[in-house]
């Protein structure tokens, strides 16, 4: 039962020097368009990756977890195009 115990313990420990730290950068920015600044705020808090679900609405490009959700005030242009742009004048 010892060595099990011992086992168990070194194989534990062997698994918590092992563990990646977590930052944002393992971050995942997804359906943030509720918020005022869905870009601005998730690249400002350095966020790996950050995602947009899309649709084509009568021309314009709407950003929304569904169709339900699509409101022309919240096309990707807005949310996401222009205030990247903003950061590479």
């Amino acid at each position: 039962m010892k060595k099990v115990l011992a086992l168990l313990t070194v194989i534990f420990s062997f698994s918590c020097l092992m563990a990646q730290p977590y930052t944002t950068a393992n971050a995942h920015s997804h359906n943030d368009y509720e918020q005022n600044k869905p870009f601005t705020l998730a690249f400002n808090e350095l966020f790996g990756s950050i995602e947009a679900d899309i649709f084509l609405s009568n021309g314009a490009i709407l950003v929304g977890h569904n169709l339900k959700d699509l409101n022309p005030n919240r096309s990707l242009e807005n949310l996401y195009l222009a205030p990247m742009a903003a950061y590479n004048p």
